[in-house]
């Protein structure tokens, strides 16, 4: 099944002119038609930014399901 964006809000709390940057993401939610995921932006220790995203699971069944 594929997904398409419900709603996206991103947070850009700090700039990074060089270096590297990690992003982790983790599911808040993985229902059978909604999955919401949240993804955090590091410089190292440093959050720089953070997006939280909502899906909507086409075929209405999510294969994040454990």
């Amino acid at each position: 099944a594929g997904t398409t964006t419900i709603e996206s809000k991103t947070n850009l709390l700090a700039a990074v002119r060089s270096g590297t940057v990690v992003a982790t993401s983790a599911p808040l939610h993985t229902g059978r038609t909604v999955i919401v995921v949240e993804t955090e932006l590091r410089e190292g220790e440093r959050l720089v930014a953070k997006t939280t995203q909502t899906q909507a699971v086409l075929g209405g069944q999510s294969s994040m399901r454990p």
